[in-house]
């Protein structure tokens, strides 16, 4: 599935984490404040162990004494001091990532139904879940802890500089050497973490399919051919993963090097100023030891750093998200007034072609569904239906021409005012792991258990519901186990009938509907057409014949409308098509 490049510079994306967390700086500020004061008490910890060495060089029990009180009292301060980061840090973690993911969520409710459709949902999902929390948590922790340890390397610099400037000299000057092979790493790194992600939202999207598609894969015998294509891409991921790992492993030997680098120069320069008499050996022992609190920081910025450009990584794919073209507001029409209220839908000569193709999936059609009057939308397969009628529900929009509802432009229309418009069954029916009451109400949650009741009888599956000993409470499974597609079929019409919209929305609705129930459910779209506008995409004989009007399509056009009697009559290829349908149903017969 086609993917947008994503390609964010490493600044500007750090910057834009952070302004889309400004909410929390405050929290951020503490901690940062927090990682301040613990450097501080690391200069007191470094100055303990000074005191400590040199009393004991010296004979001196005072400064032993004094040097162990001062160690104490840091230990203490430590404890406390990380208790309370410890508690900010996992607040802040737990708010910031599900504010994030919330307002992720927000804005695929209000992206272009086109820009979603080019995400597999397995992707989309990995996005909001993984993604956003791997992204926030490296502005949290990493960031900050990368910022804590810079500080502490200063304030210890500038400690050791106290006791010797040039053996903090040539520790700092090691590194800049860390520093000199670590950025032209990291622009690698972050391209490998970009490849790494990617990989892994394929694999990802490919078990989201397996998962959901347990029947094809039994009955086709097809395990082990999926199990071959899982460890392909399980293969891949893993190369990359190792890729990333060794990168990863370099940079922080790069880390180390300069830390080990840096306590050889200290023995080195350290002993020839003992030797030249410009220091002593417990200036010189104190140095090394307290040394960790100025190397171990370095060592802790190889790994954050790499582990900041995965984070980095991660935000990229969310912003990939936020930076979806939402679905365009209502323009600056009057919408109070209209000429034609109550008359239905009328399409202007529409042409619609998807992102990706050249030519138009839907060419120069017209034609009217007014209130009152059932409309079935058909023709053979592929001609263009099903995008029809979702360019009609607004979920895309259109490139050439108009769309009116009761007289007014769909520019006049809020996604918000359109949605309230239409009530949509697709011919896949969404179901939720929930009760049949559960979907039923899903939008409609206060809806009065009468008119719960009301819209089931009218789709036809009350009846149903009320075999299972605990009726609406009964719980059904994911994705609508153990109803048959006919059942799910009519618990989404119960669901888009109690929502009570003044347009309906339906593509193939009695596709997997016995004689019975289509013709109960055909009864009941009858019925409602009268006081709203209902518009069917439909193959089935008996639905087609009971329209009051019918629009026929071929190869993404209108080629004619009327009512069954009408297009026959006309021979404009409406009677062929009825003809195959006709051969196709006695042949089943």
């Amino acid at each position: 599935m086609e993917r947008k490049n994503e390609s964010y510079a490493t600044g500007k994306t750090l910057i834009r984490l952070f302004q889309m967390s400004g909410r929390y700086w405050h929290w951020m500020v503490l901690l940062l404040a927090a990682s301040i004061i613990t450097s501080f008490i690391e200069v007191g910890y470094m100055e303990a162990i000074r005191r400590i060495i040199k009393g004991a060089t010296e004979t001196n029990v005072g400064l032993v004494y004094g040097g162990a009180v001062l160690g104490i009292c840091i230990i203490v301060s430590r404890v406390l001091i990380t208790t309370l980061t410890t508690w900010l840090s996992t607040a802040l973690n737990n708010i910031s990532v599900m504010s994030l993911q919330s307002a992720m969520l927000t804005k695929l409710a209000d992206a272009s139904f086109g820009e979603t459709q080019r995400y597999h949902t397995g992707d989309l999902t990995s996005r909001v879940w993984d993604s956003a929390r791997e992204a926030q948590l490296g502005l949290n922790d990493k960031l900050i802890s990368l910022l804590r340890n810079i500080i502490q390397i200063v304030i210890a610099f500038l400690y050791f500089s106290w006791i010797n400037m040039t053996l903090s000299l040539g520790v700092i000057g090691y590194t800049l050497l860390f520093s000199a092979v670590a950025i032209p790493l990291s622009k690698w790194l972050r391209k490998s973490h970009d490849e790494h992600n990617i990989q892994v939202a394929e694999r990802d999207s490919f078990l989201t399919d397996v998962v959901q598609a347990p029947e094809e894969i039994r009955t086709y015998a097809l395990g082990s051919y999926m199990k071959g294509l899982f460890e392909n891409k399980l293969n891949r991921v893993f190369k990359l993963s190792m890729k990333v790992s060794i990168m990863e492993r370099i940079l922080d030997a790069s880390g180390r090097f300069s830390t080990f680098g840096g306590m050889i120069f200290i023995l080195l320069v350290g002993g020839l100023q003992i030797y030249e008499g410009h220091m002593d050996i417990a200036g010189l022992v104190a140095f090394l030891v307290a040394s960790s609190q100025l190397t171990r920081p370095l060592v802790s910025i190889s790994g954050l750093w790499a582990e900041l450009m995965g984070a980095i990584s991660h935000a990229n794919r969310v912003f990939t998200v936020f930076d979806m073209q939402s679905e365009n507001v209502s323009s600056d029409v009057d919408n109070s007034v209209s000429s034609a209220k109550g008359q239905g839908i009328t399409l202007h000569n529409i042409s619609f072609a998807y992102s990706d193709e050249q030519e138009n999936t839907l060419s120069n059609l017209s034609f009217s569904a007014h209130k009152g009057h059932l409309t079935a939308i058909t023709g053979s397969s592929g001609c263009g239906k099903t995008t029809l009628l979702h360019v009609i529900a607004g979920l895309y929009e259109v490139g050439i021409g108009n769309i009116h509802y009761d007289g007014l432009p769909i520019q006049a229309l809020s996604p918000k005012q359109l949605r309230h418009t239409i009530a949509y069954v697709p011919q896949e029916s969404f179901i939720v792991a929930g009760t049949f009451r559960d979907n039923i109400t899903f939008g409609s949650e206060d809806a009065a258990q009468e008119r719960i009741v009301l819209a089931a009888q009218r789709a036809c599956i009350h009846e149903t519901i009320m075999l299972h000993p605990t009726g609406y409470d009964t719980v059904i499974g994911d994705q609508g186990v153990p109803l048959s597609g006919g059942e799910k079929q009519r618990l989404a019409l119960a669901r888009a009938f109690l929502k009570n919209a003044s347009v309906l929305l339906l593509d193939e609705p009695t596709s997997a509907q016995d004689p019975i129930n289509e013709q109960r459910i055909n009864n009941a779209l009858m019925e409602s057409a009268k006081n709203m506008t209902v518009i069917i995409v439909t193959h089935k004989l008996s639905s087609i014949r009971q329209a009051d009007h019918i629009v026929y399509m071929n190869k993404g056009q209108v080629i004619d409308t009327g009512t069954h009697d009408e297009l026959v009559a006309k021979r404009s290829g409406y009677d062929q098509f009825i003809k195959q349908q006709e051969a196709v149903v006695e042949e089943w017969v």
